[in-house]
């Protein structure tokens, strides 16, 4: 909760709307996959409970959005941070 709280306004201020976040990486492919795959390999590895959890709590959180910097709410937000340390926390080691 503590981390939702601190890190909601630098969340508030970022142009969600702005090109950059909608544009598709210039990266060459095969350097783009090995940047993430880590990331993909430990997502496969996590439970699947945790991970509909994490995805559940994210279209929750897009569905009610209503303002107009695109901006989910302080509590949303912090589902989502809750469920993501699940997601991590469910990873074996």
């Amino acid at each position: 909760k503590s981390l939702s709280e601190a890190s909601y306004p630098f969340l508030q201020d970022i142009p969600w709307f702005s090109e950059y976040y909608g544009s598709i990486p210039t990266a060459n492919p095969f350097q783009l996959t090995y940047g993430v795959e880590k990331m993909l390999l430990m997502g496969a590895r996590m439970d699947s409970l945790a991970l509909k959890q994490g995805v559940d709590a994210h279209m929750k959180a897009l569905g009610n959005v209503n303002n107009a910097k695109g901006v989910c709410s302080l509590a949303d937000y912090e589902a989502i941070n809750a469920a993501i340390g699940h997601m991590i926390a469910s990873v074996p080691e």
